[in-house]
Formats: C-alpha cells, structure tokens, sequence
C-alpha cells in the first residue's frame, strides 16, 4: 500500500497503520466514518462485539459505520456453512464464511441499522450459495442529557 501512495504521490496524505481490530491505535470520537470490508467472514464469531466497540469507540457520536461481508439471505445454517464447517469446500472458500452482522450491529448499540443483501452470480455453482451484504448504522448521538450526567 505505502508503495502504491508513494506512486500516486498521496503518501503525505494518508496515515497507514498495522493494528489489531480488538484494539484501535486511534483516540476515542476520531472518525465521521468507519468502513470494514470482508473481515468478519474471517474471524472468529466471539471476537464480533470486541471489534463492534472499539469500531464504536472510535466514531464520532451520529458517525457512521459500514461493513461489507459475505453473507447469506437467512439467519439460519445454509448448506455452505455445513460443508465450510466439516471442511469440505477444500481452496474453494478462501477461508471465508456467510456472516449475518445485522444483528450483531444492532446488539453492540448501533442504531438506525439497515442490511442490503445481494445473492452471488457467480458462474462458479459453490459460490451461488453466498452473497454480500451491506450493513450501516450509526453511533448514538451524544444528547445533553448524557453531557450533562457525565459531567457531574
């Protein structure tokens, strides 16, 4: 990446950082925007809520967040997700599997949270049964009320 910056001549406008998701190197309320594209399809599921809040952390109160996942159009187990788990799809999957983060989102107190999904096209039949979403919601706006107790 820092290659391709100093290519383009952007490297003096932008700041890459090597970090764990669990633990941002970045101050609280520091962005208007968080965008996370196909990495909760990789991780492992009980480290959603710890990377939700530090996502959280680091938004501006009304700030936005934006995931981009493969998905699924259910919450249920699809027939992907069983051959995933009995490791049965070999190099075909990448080491990725359908996520839901609707839910997710909702439960680490984002609000206002909407999900657009779209099933695969993929000439490849094994890859027809995913599908991305999108996921956004926002940040709770801080009120005066919240100012205001916090304070005291």
């Amino acid at each position: 990446a820092r290659a391709k910056l100093r290519k383009q001549n952007l490297l003096d406008r932008v700041d890459l950082r090597r970090g764990d998701a669990r633990d941002l190197p970045f101050p609280d309320g520091m962005f208007d925007l968080v965008y996370n594209a196909y990495m909760f399809d990789l991780i492992d599921t009980s480290a959603n809520l710890d990377v939700l809040a530090q996502f959280k952390r680091v938004l501006k109160p009304g700030g936005k967040l934006v995931l981009v996942n493969m998905s699924k159009n259910k919450k249920g187990k699809t027939l992907y997700e069983f051959l995933y788990e009995h490791n049965l799809l070999g190099f075909a999957s990448g080491s990725c599997r359908p996520v839901f983060m609707g839910p997710w989102v909702r439960e680490a107190g984002f609000e206002n949270v909407e999900r657009l999904y779209r099933a695969n096209q993929s000439w490849f039949p094994l890859n027809r049964l995913t599908g991305t979403e999108i996921v956004h919601g926002h940040n709770p706006s801080t009120t005066d009320e919240h100012v205001e107790s916090a304070s005291r």
